[in-house]
This record gives structure tokens, sequence and C-alpha cells, in this order.
């Protein structure tokens, strides 16, 4: 019967059995907004990774600039370790901290290493302690051990 039959107004004929072109339309408007926000996501995501690279390197560059600076003011070894305890984002602001430091760790007018190892070399030149043994070949320890010679 003729209900069956719906005349779409196009070359074909489609029947109630078959499904209807369901595909959605997309204007030159629609296109462009989604292009647009994909475009904006792409940019968004490489100008983010080109910050976080830019910034890791000039951290690097940072850190090897204030390894030489540490190196120059005769810091070198273990302690290069100082630089995780200063509070430093440029090299300036590094040999203020370090001028500040040493100016605080000076004793007399030395620095505290040179004070510290002058204290030990006058202990060094004292007399040396008195001790309780005989000192004529340990017969108070030979005695004690039962040992004759």
């Amino acid at each position: 019967m003729n209900e069956n039959i719906i005349n779409t107004g196009d070359a074909g004929n489609t029947t109630a059995n078959e499904a209807p072109d369901t595909t959605p339309v997309f204007t030159q408007g629609d296109l462009d907004r989604v292009v647009g926000e994909r475009l904006h996501r792409e940019r968004a995501k490489i100008t983010a990774d080109f910050a976080s690279r830019e910034e890791e390197l000039k951290k690097r560059e940072y850190q090897m600039a204030a390894r030489d600076t540490l190196m120059q003011r005769g810091y070198a070894g273990e302690s290069l370790e100082i630089l995780t305890v200063l509070n430093a984002g440029t090299v300036d602001e590094l040999n203020k901290a370090l001028d500040i430091l040493e100016k605080h760790a000076r004793i007399g007018g030395e620095r505290f290493d040179a004070a510290v190892l002058a204290g030990i070399n006058d202990k060094l030149k004292q007399k040396p302690p008195e001790t309780r043994f005989a000192t004529s070949g340990g017969e108070a320890v030979r005695n004690a051990m039962g040992i004759k010679k």
C-alpha cells in the first residue's frame, strides 16, 4: 500500500523499514568553531611545553653559573651542596647570599674553617698529657699481667 512509501523530494524513495539519514549536518561556522577550538588546545599545549622547557633550561644555566661562582670563591667538592640551602634564583642573588654567609662565618677576621684549623694546630703544639704508667719498659703492665722478663 501507499502508506509505506515516503517521498523525500529526492530522486530516490525511502520506505518505512529503512532508517532515515540521521547524520548531523555541519555548517561552515560549526566546522570553523571546532577547528578553532582544536587549534587553541594544541597551541596552549605547545606553549606550555615550550615554557616548561625554557624554565628547565634557565635552571640548568643557573646551576652551572652558580657552580662556577662557588668554585671561583673557593668552595669546591662537598661545599657545592650549599646551593641547595641558599634560596637564590640568579647569580647576583647567590653572590649577595654568599657575602652575607661569609660575613657571619668569619671569626676574628678569619673564615670559620681557618679558625678551627688554627685551634687544632694550637692544641697539637701543647705538651702531651702525662701518663699514669711508668715509661720504663712498661713494668707496671708486665707485673699486672704476670709476665716475667
